[in-house]
């Protein structure tokens, strides 16, 4: 009868990163930092860049002067839009 050995999971990151605001990822993110912002596990979300990437779906590309980074407010603003929360306010009228 032979032990199989458990499935190590992959350690989380201990160093800090030089390039990261203290206060946690900057505006202009990584893919690999969309994952601790998303919450979508990296093998998971690489298929899903790849098809918004080769698709016209608005998603937010890398821009080559931030390093191929994604500007991450408007990651934000295409995901509410894609989840039904394009509610936009109208100017406040006052009453004459």
């Amino acid at each position: 009868m032979t032990a199989t050995a458990p499935i190590a999971e992959v350690p989380a990151r201990k160093t800090q990163r030089r390039h990261r605001a203290p206060n946690g990822p900057g505006k202009f993110v990584t893919d690999h930092e969309l994952v601790e912002l998303l919450g979508v596990p990296w093998d998971v979300l690489k298929y899903i860049l790849l098809e918004l990437d080769s698709k016209h779906t608005g998603f937010p590309r890398k821009q080559k002067l931030w390093g191929d980074r994604r500007y991450w407010p408007a990651i934000e603003k295409w995901l509410d839009r894609q989840n039904g929360l394009n509610i936009e306010l109208s100017p406040v009228r006052r009453a004459s």
